[in-house]
């Protein structure tokens, strides 16, 4: 009689374990349960950035190459008139960072939500925001210089006017980089030689070769990143959300924590049940020793 005891004792145990793991299962890995905040706008909301790591090609590349598709960007006159999300590269290599959100196809996609002259909600500096169209044109006007190509600068945009702030051309992005390839492209083959500061662009010209512009990427995208660490510090983790996105947030984050407590109350109101079930099969209706 003790071991059929035991045995039904041990069926118990067995039967309360089922249950937790399927209602475990169930909160976490029921679809329809929010695992992440909410995206607005058709935009992907940013993520806390972690400072920049060490400088490194992108996604872990042992050899740089700039790719054929950023051979199809449009002719010069179609820069980009708006401040909103720029025009992404269809290249696994840009799409992984030193840090979350710090890829070259992340950057161009949080331009006028998280940083940019015309970001309505935007958590950059003027400073932060001016270094980094600055690095933008320096790198595109790189490949654009190894390619014989300025449209390479067409990835930035240009004049904007009747917006939130007037943005002149030769205020522009777009205008900065098609300076830099007008200039590397004449001191790399003058008497004087090139300036320093512009070595990368005239021996991207000069070999042809893109190699050169790895260094102005890695410098990019590192910065980009110390930048969205402050800009995510000084919003509270919710750089380029508007003050109703804010809200949304932290009352789902709330709820969500509220869920969790009702469940776990819910998972020791079961094992206490079961526990009693089984000490009772056992003859012990005492606490357990």
């Amino acid at each position: 009689m003790k071991k059929w005891l035991i045995l039904a004792a041990a069926l118990l145990l067995a039967f309360a374990a089922g249950i937790k793991y399927q209602q475990r299962k169930a909160f976490f890995g029921n679809p329809g349960f929010p695992s992440a905040l909410p995206e607005t706008g058709g935009a992907p909301l940013p993520a806390i950035a972690q400072p920049p790591g060490p400088a490194t090609l992108p996604g872990g590349a042992t050899f740089y190459s700039i790719p054929g598709d950023l051979a199809s960007v449009p002719s010069k006159s179609a820069a980009p008139s708006t401040y909103g999300a720029l025009l992404t590269i269809k290249n696994k290599l840009y799409d992984g960072g030193p840090c979350k959100g710090g890829s070259l196809n992340e950057i161009f996609s949080a331009h006028g939500r998280i940083w940019g002259y015309l970001a309505p909600y935007g958590s950059f500096t003027g400073a932060d925001n001016e270094e980094t169209y600055d690095l933008l044109a320096r790198y595109l006007s790189c490949a654009a210089l190894a390619r014989r190509d300025p449209s390479f600068c067409n990835y930035l945009p240009g004049e904007s006017r009747g917006g939130r702030t007037d943005v002149p051309l030769l205020k522009s992005p777009n205008y900065k980089c098609s300076q830099y390839f007008l200039d590397a492209s004449s001191k790399a083959v003058s008497a004087g030689g090139c300036p320093a500061d512009r070595n990368a662009l005239c021996s991207a010209y000069l070999s042809r070769s893109e190699a050169s512009c790895s260094a102005l990427l890695t410098k990019l995208e590192s910065s980009y990143c110390g930048f969205l660490a402050k800009a995510q510090k000084r919003a509270g983790g919710y750089a380029g959300f508007s003050p109703e996105e804010v809200k949304a947030a932290l009352k789902k984050k709330e709820d969500d924590k509220a869920e969790a407590e009702r469940r776990r109350l819910e998972n020791e109101k079961i094992t206490e049940e079961i526990n009693q079930r089984v000490r009772k099969l056992m003859g012990k209706t005492g606490a357990p020793k």
